[in-house]
């Protein structure tokens, strides 16, 4: 079955194309069910980089007029991709709970303000101490895991974006990590925007998805889309990917009760 659970819209001021468009786009080339995965980014001294909690119930109502519009051809489901801040557990939980999603992601861009994911941060440009970031990041995504508010992780290994790897390899941090996942039985997302990063793979490693596939944990696709034409980027090479881990099957979700579809 062909899904992409990971598209956003220009609600977070850094995507193009209007949801019809994605939509759109999303049937021209087979897509069977989508989900809208926009920012929801709670810190004052981020602007420009989410939508606003004002503008949650606009973007949740547009999708929901989308996925009637279109419900003879393409399911079309809705969600956020949470950008978890432990200061604003309680706003975050309140916002989630206003709203019937299918899905909740949650994503760890930032540490203490520290931007690691925008291209022209000081991260994307040689700064920070890369061990001490990689500890941090892993730390901060142990600590998200505490919080009972999210259905699967998105793009895991995130860091690596820019290229920049540590010299140690963080295995016991990250199996902590997945292990937390698994105890509270999440999904994680396989993110193809990776390969047209700086990195040149897609979130997470190979050597991570196999861990997963050893360890249960259900995987579901996710293209990053920030513009129509990203939809469904990458799938082939993803799908092959999934297939070598040893993955038959990819995770969906409806008003955040998880399925499962076959790799098509």
């Amino acid at each position: 079955m062909k899904i992409d659970y990971h598209i956003h819209t220009p609600l977070c001021n850094h995507a193009v194309g209007a949801m019809t468009a994605y939509v759109r786009r999303a049937q021209q080339i087979g897509m069977q069910e989508i989900c809208f995965l926009d920012h929801l980014t709670l810190r004052a001294a981020d602007p420009g980089l989410s939508m606003t909690p004002e503008e949650v119930p606009i973007y949740f109502l547009t999708a929901q007029r989308l996925k009637y519009r279109y419900r003879q051809t393409i399911r079309v489901k809705v969600g956020l991709e949470v950008d978890f801040d432990l200061s604003q557990a309680d706003r975050i939980e309140k916002i989630i709970r206003g709203f019937p999603f299918d899905v909740i992601g949650c994503s760890v861009h930032y540490l203490d303000g520290f931007d690691v994911v925008t291209s022209g941060s000081a991260w994307a440009n040689g700064g920070g101490d890369t061990e001490d970031i990689h500890r941090r990041y892993l730390r901060q995504l142990e600590k998200v895991l505490d919080y009972p508010f999210f259905d699967m992780i998105c793009h895991l290994d995130l860091l690596k974006k820019f290229n920049r790897r540590p010299t140690r390899a963080f295995e016991d941090d990250v199996d902590s990590v997945l292990i937390k996942i698994k105890a509270r039985d999440l999904a994680l997302e396989l993110n193809t925007s990776g390969f047209e990063h700086p990195v040149q793979e897609a979130y997470p490693s190979p050597g991570i998805l196999k861990k997963c596939r050893q360890m249960d944990i259900p995987v579901t696709l996710g293209s990053d889309s920030h513009a129509p034409k990203h939809i469904g980027r990458h799938f082939d090479r993803a799908k092959t990917l999934l297939r070598e881990a040893g993955y038959s099957t990819l995770a969906t979700f409806t008003h955040r009760v998880r399925g499962s579809v076959p790799i098509d």
